[in-house]
């Protein structure tokens, strides 16, 4: 090999290192699956209008939520064990409970689903509570914070540029609605993107101990392409007030981190104990670790806009194809290479 050829060598190899890793193209679930269940007959027969789609897990249990919204106004919820073996199905015809695209683990450990919940042991006789005064509707946002050090149930939803807020102690309390401007530059069109609690994030570089964390990630609609944004909330961080205005900005226990322009789609932002993953406006799909480096990417392809993601905390994703009817989980992509 002549000196020309190891001149463009040694500069491929310098492009390449300058990259994060790029892993194979999604979507690799196909290959990769170590589960898969197929739905097609248990939806059988029924006109379904839309699909929504989570994990949740409680530190105990981890469950996978196929939402099927129909026709006719009612709203069926299939409920998955983490070998994805179908372990309850229950219908809502809005007689006592309202299922929704709300959906967080809460103080009790219980599995909170739109305007209800199922506890934190339930079987599959197990019948939903509802939420007495649950603010917002069904399919509006939550999560647990711990402002103060204590653990409270937060439902939100963004109205423009601002965060509207009730703080529950418990689900029979009626807390009274406040709100937070989102931007520190002030105005803004906000969506509530993803909302989600770790329990053994390793916030600190190099990693120390892990930590609880929750995480609120918005999308800014007033440019194109729209940009996300995420608020990590340290729970040793001692954050006094999660909705100190504006929510945008750093504070003792709050860090924010930029996740760039984001996919066109909802669905685009998911955490992990790994770090921050988001589906990008460029057709990646990117993993942004705790101190805010791109960590691994993956080519995107358009493929992931038409299925339904999320991530378990660690280790696994599932995937729901709303075409094929089927449900698969595979291993965290950046570490199948």
């Amino acid at each position: 090999m002549n000196a020309r050829w190891l001149i463009v060598l040694g500069l491929l190899l310098l492009a390449v290192s300058c990259e994060p890793f790029l892993f194979s193209s999604f979507p690799g679930y196909l290959a990769d699956a170590t589960a898969v269940a197929d739905l097609s007959g248990t939806l059988a027969g029924l006109q379904v209008d839309q699909f929504d789609f989570f994990v949740l897990n409680n530190q105990v249990n981890e469950y996978a939520f196929v939402l099927a919204k129909l026709y006719d106004g009612n709203r069926n919820l299939y409920v998955y064990t983490s070998d994805l073996s179908l372990v309850m199905s229950l219908t809502d015809s809005h007689s006592g409970f309202k299922f929704g695209e709300r959906h967080f683990v809460d103080t009790g450990m219980n599995f909170v689903i739109g305007e209800c919940y199922l506890p934190y042991n339930f079987t599959p006789t197990s019948t939903p509570s509802s939420i007495s005064n649950s603010l917002f509707g069904s399919d509006s946002g939550g999560c647990v914070l711990v402002p103060g050090g204590t653990a409270v149930n937060v439902l939100m939803q963004t109205e423009y540029s601002n965060l509207r807020y009730a703080i529950y102690s418990d689900w029979s309390s009626s807390p009274p609605e406040s709100s937070a401007p989102i931007s520190p530059a002030g105005g803004g069109n906000f969506d509530l993107e993803y909302t989600g609690r770790l329990f053994n994030a390793p916030l600190a570089s190099p990693p120390a101990s892990p930590e609880p964390v929750s995480i609120l990630a918005f999308r800014d609609r007033s440019n194109w392409p729209e940009q996300g944004y995420a608020v990590v909330y340290a729970d040793y961080g001692g954050y006094p007030d999660f909705a100190l205005p504006p929510i945008l900005s750093e504070s003792a226990g709050r860090q924010v981190f930029s996740l760039g322009n984001l996919h066109g789609d909802n669905n685009s932002v998911f955490a992990t104990v790994d770090g921050i993953v988001v589906r990008n406006a460029d057709q990646t799909m990117r993993l942004i670790g705790w101190d805010r480096q791109v960590k691994a990417l993956t080519r995107d392809n358009g493929a992931s806009g038409q299925v339904l993601i999320d991530f378990s905390p660690a280790d696994y994703y599932y995937v729901f194809d709303p075409n094929n009817q089927k449900l698969y989980k595979a291993r965290d992509w950046w570490q199948t290479n």
